[in-house]
């Protein structure tokens, strides 16, 4: 007698991340950043690939790279977890236990996965919440964490992408502020996104500092990259007539002042733009004594932000006088602030 086959049950497709990671050394503070698609069966989905998290005293984001997303989040999770059973205070600390942790990781639970699954890489960063304020980024290299001295590409990293990186990252003195490495980043993305099928979606803009750690606005990411689209269009057009000797004096004088007339405009409408976000934070942080401002400068360091009647912000330089009322106002609440300790009068 003969039975009937049993059906075997479906196998769930698999998730495989390859993506382009990329971390940023500045010279105030670093950026992480990540795509947001990934690869399930035969189909593209969008994921959160970097989602930093508070665990036992540090602030920590890690995205990663390989043929599993399952296994990739294990091993997000498990810092997570045993982070947290860990009175570690210092960065080097943290370095090590991470690398401990990977090495565990990969001769147990990744071993229950096929071997062309097993390969992964991960970029990380970790602010301390205790002791001095510091923060530090790292790559990993086989099992290690090796410190990003400038910039690293995790996952697909082809030499095109390398290349537009190392365009402004090719030397320790040519490192940016983190203002516009945002840019840099936000144009390698772009250009990723146009050339491989494996990188798309949003992208995930991670800031960090001695002083703070978080995802900028997804909305501010979107205005940003349309910036550089325009400024894209504006100068590719003045770049192919420079060396053209071809084209007569007075016709690529009067493209340099379109292009300087054009940028001008457009600078100054995203100042002003800024200037609104920068206003909002500055009310945000009165209303909210736990939220400590934006990480890092929108706007020039000492701008007067002035809200006008018909509800428009603009941010300014102050002139000599205002700067000496200003300079006077923080001498006199520092002055305050230090009688208050010297008596004990929290007010």
């Amino acid at each position: 007698m003969k039975f009937p086959a049993l059906a075997r049950p479906p196998v769930p497709p698999k998730r495989k991340i390859v993506t382009l990671i990329a971390g940023f050394r500045c010279t105030d503070g670093a950026v992480m950043c990540a795509d947001s698609q990934e690869t399930v069966g035969d189909y593209r989905v969008s994921v959160h690939k970097l989602e930093p998290f508070t665990a036992g005293n540090f602030q920590v984001g890690i995205a990663g790279s390989g043929n599993s997303g399952d296994l990739i989040d294990e091993f997000v999770r498990r810092i997570e977890d045993n982070l947290n059973d860990h009175p570690l205070t210092t960065l080097k600390q943290f370095k090590d236990f991470c690398q401990a942790e990977l090495l565990e990781f990969s001769k147990n639970e990744a071993m229950t996965y096929p071997a062309k699954q097993r390969a992964m890489s991960f970029l990380l960063c970790a602010r301390a919440l205790t002791g001095e304020p510091d923060f530090e980024m790292w790559v990993t290299s086989g099992r290690r964490l090796r410190p990003v001295a400038r910039r690293a590409l995790v996952g697909w990293d082809i030499s095109l992408y390398r290349h537009i990186a190392d365009q402004f990252y090719c030397s320790p003195s040519e490192i940016l502020p983190v203002s516009q490495t945002i840019l840099v980043a936000l144009r390698l993305f772009a250009l990723a996104r146009n050339t491989s099928n494996t990188i798309g979606g949003p992208t995930t803009v991670a800031i960090v500092h001695k002083n703070g750690f978080g995802i900028e606005d997804p909305v501010w990411i979107e205005k940003l990259e349309q910036r550089i689209n325009v400024f894209d269009s504006q100068f590719k057009r003045l770049m192919v007539a420079c060396p053209d000797t071809s084209v007569p004096a007075e016709k690529f004088q009067e493209m340099v002042s379109e292009f300087q007339k054009s940028i001008t405009y457009l600078r100054e409408d995203y100042f002003t733009q800024t200037a609104a976000l920068v206003f909002q934070s500055i009310i945000r942080r009165f209303n909210d004594p736990s939220f400590g401002g934006d990480i890092y400068a929108r706007i020039p360091p000492g701008s007067v932000v002035t809200l006008m009647e018909d509800g428009s912000v603009i941010a300014r330089q102050p002139d000599a006088e205002e700067s000496a009322k200003i300079r006077a106002i923080r001498e006199s609440v520092k002055a305050a602030q230090d009688e208050d300790k010297k008596t004990g009068d929290p007010e």
